[in-house]
């Protein structure tokens, strides 16, 4: 991973562009076009589902069972429920909206702890059974939003970038209604680069088949068994 500044990224887009020497895109523009690349860059980081970046946020469940989700918060990756008296967490399925009141009474997994579903309601993780929740915090495994310049960026590979330096360079081009097919071009195989090495992240061990049965997640049985 690597760390790039908003300076350093405007200077390569003005190099591509061969706008060094001329204001006509102001450096304000240049930084919109940009982020705007940086979150086409993230999209297709995320959807590789090699977890980038994963961040994470632990709530203690409140009587209306609804947790307002992070400021950052992007895409989840997993919900664990910690018990209060346990110091092993499960992991949590969510529930579909029409079983909604289906389960209103507390849940137990295989080792016989109160347990919970969830599910994605705007800005809230809303969990089940809402009525009479078990006591016990539940912590959230996120991707968070793209970066965005104004800050240094980091958290992306080196050479990614250049997918937002493209990007900009694209809209540069536009603006001054420069040919911009090349660039297209460019833009089209940096993707495809991008998306192909992404889902490679790990080249080593194949990863297992995990048995959601096992004594951690035995909700399947409960519910559809």
């Amino acid at each position: 991973m690597a760390t790039f500044t908003a300076s350093d990224l405007i200077t390569r887009v003005r190099r591509r562009a061969d706008q060094e020497n001329s204001e006509f895109v102001t450096d304000t523009e240049l930084t919109d076009y940009l982020n705007r690349g940086l979150s086409e860059l993230w999209d297709i980081m995320v959807t590789s589902f090699q977890h980038y970046s994963v961040s994470t946020q632990t709530y203690t469940i409140p009587s209306d069972s609804a947790l307002s989700l992070p400021s950052t918060f992007y895409k989840l990756i997993g919900v664990d429920f910690t018990a209060t008296g346990t110091t092993y967490p499960t992991r949590v399925l969510p529930f579909e909206f029409q079983h909604r009141n289906t389960y209103q009474s507390p849940l137990r997994n295989a080792r016989g702890h109160n347990s919970i579903m969830y599910q994605l309601v705007g800005d809230e993780l809303k969990i089940i059974p809402d009525d009479n929740p078990p006591s016990g915090t539940v912590k959230i495994w996120y991707v968070p939003t793209a970066p965005q310049l104004g800050s240094d960026v980091s958290g992306i590979p080196v050479g990614y970038e250049d997918y937002a330096v493209t990007f900009a360079v694209i809209q540069t081009k536009a603006k001054e209604e420069s040919d911009i097919a090349f660039e297209v071009s460019n833009l089209e195989r940096l993707k495809l680069r991008i998306e192909q090495s992404a889902r490679r992240r790990d080249a080593g061990e194949a990863k297992s088949i995990v048995d959601v049965n096992n004594g951690t997640d035995f909700y399947h049985d409960i519910f559809f068994g």
